[in-house]
């Protein structure tokens, strides 16, 4: 069936469209909820930091939303029966056990992947107290037991160590909901490799010096074999692709990588960012738990070991990038360079792969309502087709001489 809903300024992106139904569905005609569920206007090129009202409209059963802080607001008109109805699921809400959730925690589990619909359902109807403080749901007995084994389960399956931390706070809630003290031993056991491979800081002495002038680290004294490395980097979950190639140094640290890989695909810097391998989670120590130092580790030890790696930026939009190696070369030529690519970088701050095609629909189309507003959030003259290789060659080498 077609779902018809009526826009905010915030457009009402088809994930908020997707959570209002899933949460409203599961109301009584007449009834309101104070959800968890966040808005995604952007007021001023940031989020609104707001969450939605849900109220199922008397008579009519549309499903009325409108945030509590920024005022944007919507309806649905027509719901039943879509792929997004979750009114079976209504029995959840009255009985069972209660499960105090914070917001993250909330965010955790509706980003579970391939979660139970009961789950799902009770995320969306999470009840939000005063101030935002903290989420009410509830769920049986039976249920809330099944719920502990299926967080587990997926924080022993995640390496990225910001959704691990909300995963395993989440375990916790959960176990304590269920009379017991919740034990995070037992989540995200490292991997054979990873325990055989060790700390990567005792193959090459001193982990986590920095460059002269206190920048981060950017290269080690020796290379190993591996004079240089021909790798692809390309945004995941993005189409058309954006992707670069570039030959860089063996002996670049994964914290020098990162800020080649900013240059080279366009970001800012203004977000936390990590490495995850075959052979460990390697980011900035001082700011990330349960990861080893990207500055006592080189490129070429990781990528013969681990040929894939998967470089995440901003823990909240969710930027992945699969750098893949493609080659060994006897040294990088000019001590590093940008050999290809395609497209342009996302707008920072954007909402994630999702966000960005959200944004670009509307950029392309003057008749949608949120056009105007998104031409103005922006950047200016962005255009997602254009990329100027002779540009990026030069930032990169900027950082490349930088780290001298």
């Amino acid at each position: 069936m077609k779902v018809v809903y009526e826009t905010g300024r915030s457009g009402a992106p088809k994930g908020l469209v997707a959570a209002v139904i899933g949460c409203g569905s599961q109301l009584s005609t007449g009834e309101s909820l104070a959800t968890g569920i966040a808005c995604r206007r952007r007021p001023g090129k940031r989020a609104c930091g707001g969450w939605l009202d849900v109220v199922r409209e008397v008579g009519s059963g549309f499903l009325l939303w409108g945030c509590e802080r920024c005022g944007d607001s919507g309806r649905v008109t027509t719901w039943e029966g879509s792929e997004w109805d979750r009114s079976k699921f209504k029995a959840l809400r009255d009985g069972g056990l209660e499960l105090v959730l914070t917001a993250d925690e909330v965010a955790a589990g509706r980003a579970m992947l391939g979660v139970d619909l009961e789950f799902e359902a009770m995320f969306l109807a999470a009840r939000r107290w005063a101030e935002a403080r903290a989420f009410e749901c509830r769920l049986p007995l039976e249920l809330m037991d099944l719920l502990c084994d299926a967080v587990a389960a997926e924080a022993n399956h995640t390496e990225i160590s910001a959704r691990l931390t909300r995963l395993e706070s989440l375990y916790e809630a959960v176990e304590r909901a269920l009379g017991r003290e919740g034990d995070r031993r037992n989540l995200n056991r490292p991997s054979i490799l990873s325990a055989v491979w060790g700390n990567v800081a005792g193959l090459v002495g001193g982990a986590g010096a920095s460059e002269p002038g206190g920048g981060p680290r950017r290269f080690l004294p020796v290379a190993g074999e591996v004079g240089g490395v021909e790798i692809r980097v390309e945004l995941l979950h993005v189409r058309p692709a954006i992707w670069r190639t570039l030959e860089l140094p063996g002996n670049l640290t994964l914290a020098g990588l990162h800020e080649v890989l900013q240059a080279a695909m366009g970001w800012l810097g203004e977000h936390l960012h990590q490495f995850s391998s075959e052979v460990g989670t390697f980011g900035d120590v001082e700011v990330l738990d349960q990861v080893q130092s990207s500055e006592a580790v080189a490129l070429s030890q990781v990528l013969v070991r681990s040929p894939e790696i998967t470089y995440l930026y901003d823990f909240g939009d969710g930027w992945e990038h699969r750098i893949t190696l493609e080659a060994i070369v006897p040294e990088a030529q000019g001590g590093g360079r940008v050999l290809d690519g395609a497209r342009a970088c996302p707008p920072e701050d954007c909402g994630g792969p999702w966000g960005y095609e959200e944004l670009l629909e509307a950029l392309r189309d003057p008749e949608e309502p949120e056009h105007q507003d998104r031409v103005e959030w922006a950047p200016e003259g962005f255009d997602a087709e254009a990329w100027d290789l002779e540009a990026c060659r030069a930032a990169v080498r900027a950082v490349l001489v930088g780290g001298g």
